[in-house]
């Protein structure tokens, strides 16, 4: 065992070295320099090093540089106690008093010491394995959320632009606000067979599972409003397609789509719709409302009501009456005083109570009424409310 003495003097070197004379295989150099306690570091040719806790070049400078150069070797303060509770503190693996110096006490503490280095080696062995598993986990997930985050710009790519919206319904009230970087809400708008049509859409889920159904449905859904109508022709279609085509008795996927579709024909001011458990809200500018309920269907869900078709509806509308559809996310949020839910009736409360505001307006009252009930609790659902106005 080679052990490197770091004193100011060699005055203790006799007494230390005279302990150790009958211990076999034991060396002690002795050093004032910190430089040569440097050059030993870079080395690590010593088991063990000895500081005396009143050395004249600061102890604490000693134990900095044995720290900064991660010594292995156990690192012993010793004197009369003026470090004693301290050392650890200082980065010392052990003290030792001048009245316990006896070659057995140096040995056991040099034990204790070269056990206790083992131990926190050990640890910082560990912590960095574990610093790198969660670095690595880190770089994964930045990957996977970079790629979510790609899948944003696709899925935002496919919704309707607010341009095209105001070219058709001219001024409206939009609120969407995805759960995660993607969403399983949509919205749907285009001009065809002389009708204007409108959906918001709420997909099985949330995040990417959510999104990647949205993006299958959103596609379905223009494709047949190319080859049908009315909106229950377009429902029963995509109805059908995701039953029957993509998927099998043996097929785990249960997901589906609840919207609300509507036609608009303003050659007879008649709104037709069609609908999965979504409502439709109608409010004439005098604030009287009108709630149109749907079928009580999931869009490609197998259940006992599967065969059920949706049914052909419509209603007649004034010039100025408002149309609003929506996704259950906002109703379904906590929030509030009593943390309670949102509710479908609080929203309609507040659409009738504000439609004296422009739609532009009442989106933001929407928005800023949303935002304080909800308060500091976290987002459930993807949010979705759209609003026009019948011109």
């Amino acid at each position: 065992m080679k052990i490197l003495l770091i004193d100011n003097t060699d005055n203790h070197l006799v007494r230390i070295s005279n302990l150790f004379k009958n211990v076999i295989n034991t060396k002690i150099d002795y050093t004032t320099s910190i430089i040569m306690v440097e050059d030993a570091l870079k080395s690590s040719r010593y088991n063990a090093y000895f500081l005396y806790e009143d050395y004249t070049q600061s102890a604490a400078e000693v134990l900095k540089l044995l720290q900064l150069f991660k010594n292995p070797s156990p690192v012993i303060l010793f004197g009369n106690g003026t470090q004693e509770k301290n050392a650890i503190l200082l980065g010392a693996d052990n003290y030792i008093h001048f009245d316990d110096f006896s070659a057995q006490h140096i040995i056991k503490t040099l034990k204790h010491a070269q056990d206790r280095k083992i131990i926190e080696q050990q640890n910082t062995d560990q912590f960095e394995n574990q610093v790198e598993e969660l670095k690595s986990t880190i770089e994964q997930q930045s990957k996977i959320i970079e790629g979510i985050r790609y899948a944003r710009t696709i899925q935002d790519a496919l919704l309707v632009k607010r341009k095209h919206l105001k070219e058709l319904f001219g001024e409206f009230l939009i609120f969407y606000k995805p759960l995660n970087i993607v969403s399983g809400d949509f919205y749907f708008a285009l001009e065809r067979n002389g009708m204007k049509y409108l959906g918001v859409a709420d997909c099985t889920g949330h995040g990417v599972p959510g999104a990647l159904m949205s993006i299958l449905c959103n596609d379905l859904l223009k494709r047949a409003s190319k080859k049908y109508i009315y909106p229950h022709e377009i429902l029963n279609r995509i109805n059908h397609i995701l039953q029957n085509e993509f998927k099998d008795e043996e097929s785990l996927i249960n997901d589906g789509m609840d919207i609300s579709l509507i036609a608009i024909d303003r050659t007879t001011q008649t709104c037709h719709f069609a609908s999965a458990h979504r409502p439709i809200i109608k409010i004439s500018k005098e604030g009287e409302l009108t709630e149109y309920k749907g079928d009580k269907v999931t869009i490609g869900i197998k259940t006992h009501t599967s065969h059920q078709k949706f049914s052909q509806r419509k209603f007649n509308y004034d010039l100025e009456d408002r149309i609003y559809q929506f996704s259950d996310g906002l109703q379904d949020q906590f929030g509030g005083e009593h943390d309670k839910k949102y509710s479908k009736s609080r929203l309609l409360n507040q659409l009738k109570n504000t439609i004296n505001l422009s739609l532009i307006k009442q989106e933001k009252h929407i928005i800023d009424d949303f935002t304080q009930w909800q308060n500091f609790n976290e987002q459930i659902d993807d949010i979705l409310i759209l609003g026009i106005c019948l011109r």
